[in-house]
């Protein structure tokens, strides 16, 4: 059979799960919000050794859905058991929970948007808010647009909330409406 690999670990996992390729897709979906498509999972297990190896994202979402740790899948362990450190490591926030809860009860659109806007706000975070004011806008428009003026109200409402957290950030929602 040659050599193990990525691959064939989640093969080996999901039929002592008696699943089928379609429904081992259907679970990542569901337990990560990791879409895959028709083909991707087949090329995954048939890949040979050094051959195909999924994004972190996918991985991530295989690990969850067959449950294991993906130190198995990626073959840094031999044991597909989680440890408590791995469990520990799974649990997020609340508030990330809820983040998450929200973004994949969206279109990819949506999910990209929700993406954006945390990376912008991150950069601010980071950087300060001159460097990324003209796409924060932006993307507050878009999200306007998609979602409709009170969930822009709510994101500019939790802006200006976390601009006041601290005396030396400057408060988003001022300068955005000065831009506008």
């Amino acid at each position: 059979m040659g050599r193990e690999t990525f691959g064939r670990r989640v093969r080996q996992l999901r039929e002592d799960l008696g699943w089928t390729q379609s429904e081992l897709r259907d679970e990542v979906k569901r337990k990560a919000g990791v879409t895959m498509g028709a083909s991707y999972l087949s090329q995954l297990e048939r890949a040979k050794e050094g051959g195909k190896l999924p994004s972190l994202e996918i991985a991530r979402g295989l690990a969850i859905a067959l449950g294991c740790s993906l130190d198995y899948l990626a073959l840094l362990s031999d044991s597909p058991s989680l440890t408590d450190q791995d469990i520990g490591n799974s649990f997020l926030s609340e508030e990330a929970e809820t983040v998450a809860a929200v973004t994949d009860s969206l279109s990819p659109s949506g999910r990209h948007m929700i993406y954006q806007v945390a990376r912008i706000q991150a950069d601010v975070e980071r950087e300060g808010i001159a460097a990324r004011m003209e796409e924060f806008k932006a993307l507050l428009n878009m999200v306007e647009s998609l979602a409709g003026p009170e969930v822009r109200r709510r994101i500019e409402a939790e802006v200006r909330r976390a601009g006041t957290s601290s005396v030396r950030r400057p408060d988003l929602l001022g300068k955005a409406t000065q831009l506008h």
